[in-house]
Formats: C-alpha cells, sequence, structure tokens
C-alpha cells in the first residue's frame, strides 16, 4: 500500500512526526498529498498540535464558522516562515523617507521629517495610513502648554500595539509621554516623564505601562515602572525594580514585554551590586513579572536565579555591540522564552556571534523564593573553598544556534555587518552586510544574508519569484538578492540592488527594524541629514501592497480607487491632529511611471 492510500487518520499520525514545513513538501510532491494543506480538518489538527499559539492559529479560531479558514491559516504560516528560511520575500518596496521609525504588531511608524509622523499599517490591507501632526497632538493633550513651547518640540515614536502608539515629546528641557488610538483618532492619555535616555512602553487592549531609569544617589541607577488602565483613564502607582535589574540598552541587555495578562522584564546586564565584576560578565539574568491592572507590591515575582542562569563567567568577555535580547512567546508550547545573541570571545582568540534559547516557565516563579539560590558571590569565589562550588548549568544543542565565525572564511563572513537581527519562530540569523564581492565596478553591496539553524531540505517552491543564492563556499549560509546570472541582464534585479544602494556616497551605518514579519531597513549616506530611503521587506503572504511591479510578466495588483481619492497630505486648515491620507508609497514613482517596488507573491 502506497502512503497515498492511507486513511487520514493514519496519515495524521505520520504528519505528527514532521515539523509543519514538512508537510508543506510533502503535499508539492503528488497532487494525492494536496489534501495535506487544505483539508480544513488536517490542518486544524496538525495548527493545534505544533502552533497551537501563533498568531494565524488564534485568527482561525476566531473566525472558524467561515469555511476553510484553517488551511487558509496553516498555508499562511508555513509560507511565512518558509520566506525567511529560504531567503524569498513576498514583497520589496521603498515605501518612504524617514528620519525615524519603528515597526512592530502590524504598523510602521515613521518620521518623514521632524514636523510629521505617518502610520502606516500592515495587518493585510497595506491600505490605510495615517497622518499625525505633533504640535496639534501635544497642545491637544497638553492644553496649558504655550505655543511656543509647544512649537519648538522634537517628537519621536515609541511603540505601537492594538492600535494604539505612544509618542515622546522633549521640549523646553522637559520629556513629556502621549498615546493615542491612531485607528478611532481620540487620546487616550499623557503623562510628564523624567528625564531618561532609556525609556520603554508596552502595552495590550486594556493597559500600558512605562518605565524610565531613575538616577539615585552614589551614582546609581534603578528602573521605574508605571501602569495606566485605559477604561478608567488612570494611572496607577509606581514600582521600583531590583537594582540588579540594570540594562539600560533596550533590546541589547534590557528587553520589556507583556505577554499573556503580566509584564515581564529581563536583564542580561552585569548588576553594580557585585563589586570587583566586569562589564559582560554576567553568568545570570534578572527576571521578573509584574501582573497586569494590580498596582500592589506583592504583584511583582521575581524569578530565583536558580531557574535564570545565564552563561559561565569563566567563558571571557562579550563584544556588546553585538547584543540582541528578546522576549517571545513559542508558537507550539506557549512557554515565555528568551533569545539573546551575543558576539563572544572563544578561548582560541577569535569571536563567534552565538544565540541562546532559555524557556521560563510560569512555574518557576511561584518556587520558593527563599530557598538558597546559587548566587552571584557563590559564582565567583575561588576554587578550592569546602562546600561552595560554582553553579554552572550546559545549553543543549537545540537551544543554542552558532552563527558566523572568525573561523569561517566562506563568502559572507568577511562581509560588515550593518544591521543584525534573529528570527526565533525559524531560528534564523537575518542581516543586513556589505557583501565586498557582488560587483567589481562597486566595493560595497548591501544584501540581506539568512543563516537558519537548520538548512531547508526542500528548497523553495519553483514558482517563488527571485528566490535568494546559496554560496557554494557556505552552503549554510543564503543571501538576498541573489547574485545575476552571469551573461544574463535582469532589470528587476538591477533596479533592487539600486534601491538597496544609494549612490550619492558611502553608507555610513543602516537604520533597521525587524519582527517576525517584516524587516525594514534605511541606508544613511555619511555626510548627509537628509531624510533617507525607507525599504520594507516583507515575509508574510498576507500583506497587500496595491500597485507594485509583479515579476514574470504577471500583471499588477490594480489600486483601488477608494485609495486614490484619499488626500496625500493633512490638510494645513484642518484642526484635529490626525487624519486618514494616502499611504506614501504610491505617491512614490520611478521615472517610467512604475513605483518602487515589486511584489513577490505567488
Amino acid at each position: 500500500m502506497s502512503l497515498a492510500d492511507l486513511p487520514h487518520d493514519v496519515m495524521l499520525i505520520i504528519l505528527a512526526e514532521l515539523a509543519l514545513e514538512d508537510h508543506f513538501w510533502l503535499s508539492m510532491t503528488c497532487r494525492h498529498f494536496h489534501f495535506v494543506i487544505h483539508s480544513d480538518e488536517i490542518c486544524r489538527i496538525t495548527l493545534r498540535r505544533m502552533a497551537r499559539f501563533s498568531a494565524e492559529f488564534g485568527e482561525a479560531q476566531y473566525q472558524h464558522q467561515k469555511p476553510g479558514q484553517y488551511a487558509l491559516a496553516w498555508r499562511r504560516l508555513v509560507k511565512r516562515r518558509l520566506a525567511v528560511q529560504t531567503a524569498t520575500p513576498f514583497h520589496f518596496s521603498v515605501v518612504a523617507a524617514a528620519v525615524r521609525f519603528i515597526l512592530g504588531n502590524g504598523a510602521l511608524v515613521y518620521k518623514p521629517d521632524e514636523s510629521l509622523i505617518r502610520i502606516l499599517f500592515l495587518d493585510g490591507s497595506g491600505d490605510e495610513e495615517v497622518q499625525i501632526n505633533p504640535l496639534r497632538l501635544l497642545a491637544k493633550a497638553f492644553p496649558d502648554l504655550g505655543r511656543p513651547l509647544a512649537a519648538r518640540c522634537f517628537a519621536d515614536p515609541l511603540y505601537y500595539s492594538d492600535g494604539v502608539a505612544s509618542f515622546l515629546f522633549e521640549t523646553g528641557g522637559q520629556q513629556r509621554l502621549v498615546f493615542c488610538d491612531v485607528k478611532r483618532k481620540i487620546i487616550l492619555g499623557a503623562h510628564h516623564v523624567e528625564r531618561s535616555n532609556s525609556i520603554f512602553v508596552r502595552n495590550n487592549g486594556k493597559y500600558l505601562y512605562f518605565g524610565f531609569r531613575d538616577k539615585l544617589p552614589g551614582d546609581r541607577w534603578v528602573w521605574i515602572v508605571r501602569g495606566y488602565n485605559f477604561l478608567r483613564r488612570s494611572w496607577m502607582p509606581g514600582q521600583r525594580l531590583p537594582m540588579d535589574f540594570s540594562g539600560a540598552e533596550l533590546g541589547q541587555n534590557v528587553c520589556f514585554e507583556i505577554v499573556d495578562g503580566y509584564l515581564y522584564g529581563v536583564s542580561s546586564a552585569a548588576s553594580p551590586l557585585q563589586p570587583g565584576t566586569s562589564r559582560g560578565l554576567d553568568s545570570f539574568y534578572c527576571i521578573f513579572r509584574l501582573r497586569l491592572g494590580d498596582p500592589s507590591p506583592s504583584s511583582r515575582q521575581d524569578l530565583p536565579k536558580r531557574f535564570s542562569w545565564r552563561r559561565p563567567w569563566s567563558e571571557g568577555y562579550v563584544d556588546l555591540r553585538y547584543n540582541d535580547l528578546k522576549l517571545v512567546k513559542d508558537d507550539e508550547k506557549g512557554c515565555l522564552t528568551i533569545y539573546e545573541t551575543r558576539k563572544e570571545w572563544m578561548p582560541t582568540g577569535h569571536t563567534e556571534r552565538n544565540c541562546y534559547r532559555k524557556e521560563i516557565s510560569d512555574d518557576n516563579f511561584s518556587a520558593d523564593q527563599k530557598s538558597p539560590p546559587p548566587s552571584f558571590s557563590l559564582d565567583r569565589l575561588p576554587s578550592g573553598v569546602p562546600g561552595l562550588e560554582p553553579y554552572v548549568e550546559t545549553f543543549r544543542g537545540p537551544d543554542v544556534h552558532t552563527g558566523d565565525s572568525g573561523l569561517e572564511l566562506g563568502k559572507g563572513d568577511d562581509t560588515k555587518l550593518y544591521a543584525h537581527a534573529y528570527h526565533a519562530a525559524t531560528r534564523t540569523f537575518v542581516d543586513i552586510v556589505g557583501d565586498p564581492s557582488s560587483s567589481g565596478s562597486d566595493p560595497e553591496q548591501l544584501r540581506l544574508r539568512f543563516r537558519p539553524m537548520a538548512p531547508c531540505s526542500g528548497g523553495s517552491p519553483s514558482n517563488w519569484s527571485l528566490r535568494g543564492d546559496i554560496p557554494v563556499e557556505s552552503p549554510h549560509l543564503r543571501f538576498w538578492p541573489p547574485e545575476p546570472t552571469p551573461g544574463r541582464h535582469d532589470p528587476t534585479l538591477d533596479l533592487i540592488r539600486t534601491l538597496m544602494n544609494p549612490k550619492k556616497g558611502p553608507i555610513e551605518k543602516v537604520r533597521w527594524a525587524a519582527d517576525e514579519k517584516f524587516f525594514a531597513f534605511s541606508p544613511v549616506v555619511r555626510g548627509t541629514s537628509q531624510p533617507s530611503a525607507l525599504i520594507l521587506v516583507s515575509f508574510d503572504p498576507r500583506l497587500r501592497l496595491h500597485g507594485l511591479q509583479k515579476v514574470g510578466g504577471l500583471h499588477q495588483r490594480p489600486v483601488p480607487q477608494s485609495l486614490m481619492d484619499l488626500a496625500p497630505h493633512m490638510n494645513s486648515a484642518e484642526s484635529h491632529w490626525a487624519s486618514t491620507v494616502q499611504p506614501f508609497y504610491l505617491m512614490i514613482r520611478a521615472p517610467d511611471g512604475q513605483r518602487y517596488g515589486f511584489d513577490l507573491t505567488y
């Protein structure tokens, strides 16, 4: 009996032993297996087993009455993962020119200049953009603020989630936080903030939390966290975090996230309470969580040190310039997971960039906090002290992903690293590198470099456009855009490479932001202060950017007339602080009338 003749119940047993991506490749081998990705019942069962906490499965459950939702969710999830693993994005487009931007939770918030803020929503349609006038927003949030003072303000986006955008204003030597519902265009709250270089905001649909570092006597710093209740429109008392929670660089050695009714915080920085220690030699994470909506001090729980081991201090120094720290909810297990990428000096004298994964159990927060954990002082005691041995754990193989190494000589490992992100769902390093060997005439070309932990054995679908190429010298790497075929002129590749590499001068740096679905970046030319092109690379098959060129001679997606009827900018005579406008990417055109971007979906 062949596999194609097996009953569905037996096929489900076989599928349970395969990864979701392998289900896709199985369905491509024979038309008899197409049911694996089109059967709503089979997709529901496999998603529940392997990705029950993913956003796609949650949306399918919400819309389960519509036929085919689980199969659609399955295909979206697997396509998104394969797009990263195979270095094959679905969209590439210049969407704006910006001096600053943030990305996350389905929105790209950017500043075209110091007087405007625009928000492009990426949660599917890509056809809605809101323009905000920061001066009007500040004046509305703080009516007692004098207009001359407000006119000299600087506004920066901090965070976006659940339709709520937060902005930090600096004016008159003071900082002010304003957060608003940008879709309903109402201000939810505002607050004077103690001046600090490290400020974070996190929110869901019910609560907002912000924190800042406060300086104490003796040149010590401590994090202060406050919460806001959207329903009651009221602030909760602030809480001071432990002194050993000492990280200052958001996304590098400290991070905060709201997950399942708690605000979590993780710090990987060395504590000032550890005398005689050097920066970068910490052995334990500092982890806490606050129950949302509960202002009592007892709502904070600290994870005991015995559950938060990080690295043995004896391993040596870490190059903190390349640190990345993030908290992610696992799609399969639902547990909170730390992903920390660090560039370490190995005993052999070379550097190696590794990503370490550590799961956090909810049960460990309720463990007896009075039991003696392995402390920093015990960890640093000299050897030979009776009864006091250093505490050391060993990461399991699946929890360590080795990236680029100073010992490797393959192509892509001798390049300049402009941006470095880690895609947790696929265990993939996603970087922007300056490739010195892409062109003989240009000494350096920006390209995306992908390094998955497990190479995708199936390659990429044959009808996928512009697949990432794999250097022969380093088969574990993939680059995008791919190298042009010798002797063949490809205008699509030429335009993509031109957009990624501005010709105005040498690149000084690359501003960037990334999440599980998108990678946004902006190359900054040395010696210029002008807004730089903001480029969006999408791995989300659900996104629809209208009017982009289709690769392969296919017809481009038409632009709805309702979008063309929108005003390109906010009316200067309008008194409101926000207005829905035409997306900026629709206004950017090449000399031939085409838009600067490509739709690579299939």
